[in-house]
């Protein structure tokens, strides 16, 4: 749904600015307002401290790269998350499992902050052990594809 897709591209430059220090919250659309109330409500009760902003990562010897919306640490632990909009699906944690895996192990825990329009959020942890496996046989898939000439 394009509406949806475009209310997540606001609100993800929303909580940039917010994260940034820039955000001129009564400039903000009223109906993108909730969405940063979730961000900063998430920030203060899981004491965050953001360490990087839409960080690009790759893995030159896969063949991949992405966009991780924020690297932080949560409370005591270093942290790969994906900021939500919409509700939870079983391919984020393949998401934070392809942006951990470009990160050599500094950023261990991942999770999707699902941002309600209500001012609300969830916390979900992504910790499956077979995250990055099933990720990277999707990506070999991808890469066998391209090469037999099946995409």
């Amino acid at each position: 749904n394009d509406e949806a897709r475009m209310r997540g591209t606001y609100v993800a430059q929303a909580t940039q600015f917010y994260d940034e220090g820039t955000l001129d919250y009564d400039a903000l659309d009223d109906e993108l307002k909730p969405y940063v109330m979730a961000w900063e409500k998430f920030l203060v009760d899981n004491y965050v401290k953001v360490e990087a902003i839409e960080k690009m990562v790759s893995n030159r010897s896969r063949r991949y790269a992405g966009t991780s919306d924020r690297l932080a640490k949560v409370g005591r632990w270093n942290y790969v998350i994906d900021i939500k909009t919409g509700s939870k699906a079983p391919w984020h944690s393949l998401q934070t499992a392809a942006y951990a895996e470009c990160l050599t192990g500094r950023y261990r825990y991942r999770a999707s902050i699902l941002l309600g329009g209500d001012g609300n959020y969830k916390f979900e942890k992504h910790d499956c052990p077979s995250d990055r496996d099933v990720f990277l046989s999707a990506l070999n898939l991808y890469h066998w594809k391209a090469e037999k000439g099946l995409l």
